[in-house]
């Protein structure tokens, strides 16, 4: 195996970004939600486009800082420092953004669930003929 600084460097400079990266993208987020949370979700989040993308484009700003201050020559412990705090606040302020949106479409009010026009119960089933597939009158 290669040792050398400059590879070790190298190495370390990908686990850093790798480890920036959210783990879960919002999209995939969404997905553990309702039909309706998932469609208010995403109105939300185009309406806050620009404001998503400011945030993000400060976490590329802030990743690629750190990246910048890992490499520098002399190392400078207190610029890497400061530039891990402002990857984590960059985190923290896109996460907070997409947790705002989604607590937006959670208190949204749901749909009413659909009643048949004579607003009686559907049928009772009972447990012999729920599992042949038949219900009951």
């Amino acid at each position: 195996m290669n040792f050398s600084p400059a590879r070790v460097g190298a190495s370390w400079v990908s686990v850093v970004s790798v480890a920036a990266r959210p783990a879960v993208s919002p999209a995939r987020t969404a997905t553990r939600f309702s039909p309706e949370v998932r469609k208010e979700f995403r109105s939300i989040r185009r309406a806050n486009c620009p404001r998503t993308l400011a945030a993000l484009r400060e976490l590329r700003i802030a990743r690629a800082t750190l990246a910048a201050a890992q490499q520098a020559s002399p190392f400078g412990e207190a610029a890497v420092k400061d530039a891990m705090a402002a990857v984590r606040t960059a985190t923290t302020n896109v996460q907070a953004k997409v947790q705002d949106y989604l607590l937006t479409a959670l208190k949204r009010p749901s749909p009413l669930p659909e009643v048949d026009a004579g607003g009686a119960c559907p049928p009772k089933v009972s447990a012999h003929r729920r599992t042949a597939g038949l219900q009951t009158r």
